[in-house]
């Protein structure tokens, strides 16, 4: 909700697909607002108001401006009222950045503090997974909002915009390493899968950490929904990690002896978040190999030594075989989803 409504005030209202963008966004956030506390979602609706407010503020400006008798013939007084919209944009848009990302902040923290084990490792962890998540929904909306401004707006954008953009850019790579930390020694590999960035958007990223220039990205060639695609993959598949490890941690048939020293215990269920896609859909029929006499079923044993195969044994991930039998036949499907680059026949 936050990245699109920053899109949708830098265009200042006039892409369709834009607004439309931000109601289905607004509908999922308040089909969870039952995990809000009533004060965090009163705030969220009152950011709502004032961005809807800004839009029409914005929208009327470029109309007007656009409405000039010579604006099909530029002159000086058309050119400078074009700027003054752009400019607004710039400001709404920076404006409602700032203000979704307070109500982002406040209601991560009532999520955390709400738990009863934030001294535990798992918790750590998880507290450290919705932050990295928070962060890379910060510079997808940061990025795809500048991006969405004309040229004359994104100059118009104060000072401070740039060193957000450099504190989201650094924080992504610490929250990473966090996670790399806090991760046990088995599970290292998988999240170094999971958090590996898309090659385009890792490259683009090195850039403009060196640049500071967001000409760097449009110049690259990227539009607003590109950009948007790349980041909300990345997203999607941290989360999709996290709802797997967390159901790995948590199994109660797992045979270990000892879990995994940052695993132990049952870490806090990940709160759903409005900007990550869902993880894969459960398997709904038992695994079966179609062979001359027909089809037969796969015993556990056989997912679990398929999989392992497939994940490169226990060299490859430093999966033990006996791990692999105390996932579910989703888990281990998530498992390969996030190891194959998210193929979902690959991974059937």
């Amino acid at each position: 909700e936050r990245g699109s409504t920053c899109i949708n005030l830098s265009s200042a209202g006039q892409h369709q697909k834009y607004a439309k963008a931000v109601s289905q966004a607004r509908s999922a956030v308040n089909a969870h607002s039952s995990t809000f506390s009533p004060g965090t979602f009163a705030e969220v609706n009152a950011v709502r108001r004032r961005c809807d407010k800004m839009l029409v503020s914005v929208g009327n400006e470029l109309v007007l401006a656009l409405g000039q008798p010579d604006a099909s013939e530029p002159t000086e007084a058309a050119l400078a009222a074009l700027e003054r919209a752009s400019r607004s944009a710039a400001e709404a848009f920076y404006r409602s950045f700032g203000e979704y990302n307070s109500v982002v902040k406040q209601a991560l923290e009532e999520c955390h503090a709400s738990s009863s084990a934030s001294t535990s490792p798992d918790w750590q962890a998880m507290r450290c997974f919705d932050l990295l998540k928070n962060c890379l929904g910060e510079m997808r909306a940061w990025l795809c909002g500048a991006l969405a401004l004309p040229r004359s707006g994104l100059e118009g954008l104060p000072a401070r915009a740039t060193t957000d953009l450099l504190f989201c850019l650094r924080e992504q790579r610490a929250r990473t390493e966090e996670l790399r930390a806090l991760a046990p020694p088995r599970m290292l590999e998988l999240l170094g899968a999971a958090v590996e960035m898309d090659p385009e958007l890792r490259s683009l990223l090195a850039k403009l950490e060196e640049s500071l220039d967001v000409c760097t990205v449009r110049k690259a060639g990227l539009i607003p929904p590109r950009l948007w695609r790349l980041i909300t993959s990345h997203i999607a598949k941290i989360e999709q990690l996290q709802v797997m490890l967390h159901n790995y941690a948590s199994s109660p048939s797992s045979p270990r002896s000892s879990p995994p020293h940052s695993w132990q215990g049952s870490p806090p269920t990940p709160p759903r978040r409005a900007h990550a896609s869902s993880p894969p859909a459960a398997c709904q029929t038992t695994p079966t190999t179609q062979g001359a006499g027909g089809t037969a079923a796969l015993s556990q044993e056989d997912v679990a030594g398929a999989a392992l195969a497939l994940l490169g044994g226990v060299r490859g991930d430093g999966l033990l075989q006996e791990d692999l039998h105390a996932l579910s036949g989703d888990q281990i499907k998530q498992l390969l989803l996030l190891r194959l680059g998210g193929s979902e026949a690959s991974a059937h």
